[in-house]
């Protein structure tokens, strides 16, 4: 058994609307396979769980592909159940809602149908979505390793600093993550990727590109836990 196996998760779900329309977001999954290209290049055994059109890592990994948020869920519950990991990096852009059903006129679709919504016949269309939970705040649960490591990411948009570390705080409040990543959308740009990253103590790394977060994640999750100190 690998003395460094991790899974990454990255991309965006995809909930499907109807046999060819779906409600994403703009994850391209970039950072996640930049981070596991370089947990690959550090002689990790690297687990990509990543979404269909997420870009994909360089380095020889082992990928599993996922779709919509049920998907995601079911392959994380398998994956950490059946094998041994010692910690999961989940960046992946999960979707809040699910499509539960969809109505066109007077026909009500079921969520995901295979038919496809004739928009010449129809105006408009209502979309009722429901509440999907928080896979992050599950994954020790279905680990098979109760000491698993599970770094969570929040990423926030045009957020004041009072505001960014209230996002990080109720983020810990599951007490279900050892570490959480805080990226700000405006800081981010072709050759800037700043982050933060804390602990339930406190702030213990920064980071200026995407490079150096994978770097201290590794550092982070592979050393001693007395080797973690709050800057």
């Amino acid at each position: 058994m690998s003395e460094k196996k991790v899974i990454v998760t990255f991309g965006g779900t995809e909930e499907p609307i109807d046999g060819v329309r779906s409600i994403s977001n703009f994850s391209t999954g970039a950072t996640g396979a930049f981070i596991s290209d370089y947990f690959a290049g550090r002689k990790a055994e690297v687990f990509s769980v990543h979404a269909k059109r997420a870009k994909l890592p360089e380095k020889p990994v082992i990928r599993f592909p996922f779709t919509d948020f049920s998907s995601l869920d079911s392959l994380l519950k398998k994956l950490l159940s059946e094998n041994y990991f010692h910690c999961i990096v989940h960046l992946a852009a999960v979707s809040d809602y699910s499509v539960d059903t969809v109505t066109a006129g007077q026909k009500c679709y079921s969520r995901g149908s295979a038919e496809k919504i004739n928009s010449e016949i129809h105006e408009e269309i209502t979309i009722r979505l429901k509440r999907n939970f928080k896979i992050l705040d599950r994954l020790k649960m279905y680990s098979s390793n109760k000491d698993i490591k599970v770094v969570g990411f929040k990423l926030t948009n045009r957020a004041t600093s009072e505001e960014c570390d209230l996002a990080v705080k109720k983020a810990f409040l599951s007490q279900k993550v050892d570490f959480i990543v805080q990226n700000e959308l405006t800081d981010i740009s072709a050759d800037r990727h700043p982050a933060k990253i804390y602990s339930p103590t406190g702030l213990v790394r920064t980071a200026k590109n995407k490079p150096e977060m994978a770097e201290a994640l590794f550092d982070l999750l592979f050393q001693s836990s007395d080797g973690i100190k709050s800057i």
